[in-house]
């Protein structure tokens, strides 16, 4: 399932996540309430971490100064996640090398496994000081990621409302593979979920034939600031089997993530459906290192996320 555009980032090392056609979002600021971080640093080498949402998305950013006179070679993070929360694009990122008084970033994406509370973040960094002939190693200083539910109020409006609320959300959409259940059926049982959830349900939109099944809802609710939180599903299908289109908007992407994810919690109770998502994670990140050389994406968007 996949996540809302952007405006151009300012920097040349700035990540994005890659957004459906016509999606449009806004950038947050760092994740989880954290205060600015201050630098490690691990004698020649300043690591300064960083977290960000891109809608549903979290990016862990590790901006990197060599301080010496001296090139740094082989650096490789190996990041660490407090319990089994999250699912990181890479289990390790290396950059070859960091010149003297030069200053590159790493980022790698993750993906909550569900709306799990607080959740931290850190890692190790390595390096080859070329100057000592040594392996040197930093401890990064660990960030706190807050993924819950937004407390919501039911809250009723009619379809111009509802579109007009939505426009100024952030989003993110996912698509199912098929699953093996009717069209009719998977629409009847998501309807209830959300309803559940303390969103008012508009008037659904139903088309129906022998061989074919779409149903489109939209769903509403404020948070506990007044601000919309909306819902739409579209499900595609017919007598045997059915894919979900599944639609969530919020505020900020720190809201974003932590209802869309509660959301797939209390569906997957009832269908099991995260067994049809595309969750292998790959990404690309322009201007980032990745893998061990610099990525060229156009745009400066990151391509191909899935997790």
């Amino acid at each position: 399932m996949g996540a809302p555009g952007q405006q151009r980032p300012p920097a040349r090392h700035q990540a994005a996540a890659q957004a459906p056609a016509g999606a449009q979002g806004q950038r947050t600021p760092p994740a989880g309430g954290n205060p600015p971080p201050r630098p490690s640093t691990g004698g020649n080498l300043s690591v300064r971490p960083h977290l960000s949402y891109e809608r549903a998305l979290l990016l862990y950013h590790l901006e990197l100064t060599n301080t010496s006179e001296v090139p740094l070679a082989k650096l490789v993070l190996v990041p660490s996640v407090s319990g089994d929360h999250l699912r990181l694009s890479h289990e390790r990122l290396e950059l070859p090398l960091l010149e003297p008084g030069k200053s590159e970033r790493l980022t790698l994406a993750a993906r909550p496994k569900g709306a799990v509370g607080a959740v931290r973040l850190s890692g190790t960094l390595s390096y080859y000081d070329t100057a000592a002939k040594a392996t040197r190693e930093v401890r990064v200083d660990p960030l706190t990621v807050l993924l819950q539910a937004p407390s919501l109020r039911l809250r009723e409006v009619d379809e111009p409302k509802w579109r007009a609320a939505m426009e100024r959300l952030v989003f993110v959409e996912e698509t199912t593979e098929e699953i093996p259940i009717t069209g009719e059926a998977l629409f009847d049982i998501l309807r209830d979920v959300v309803a559940d959830e303390r969103l008012f349900g508009l008037p659904p939109k139903v088309t129906a034939g022998e061989r074919l099944f779409r149903g489109v809802a939209r769903f509403y609710a404020e948070d506990a600031s007044g601000e919309p939180v909306g819902v739409q599903l579209e499900v595609l299908g017919g007598t045997r089997k059915s894919k979900l289109i599944l639609r969530a908007y919020a505020a900020s992407h720190a809201d974003l993530a932590g209802f869309y994810y509660h959301l797939l919690d209390q569906i997957n109770k009832r269908t099991t459906i995260k067994e049809y998502l595309d969750e292998a994670p790959v990404i690309h990140v322009q201007g980032d290192y990745v893998d061990g050389s610099k990525t060229d994406v156009r745009d400066s968007v990151v391509q191909d996320t899935r997790f």
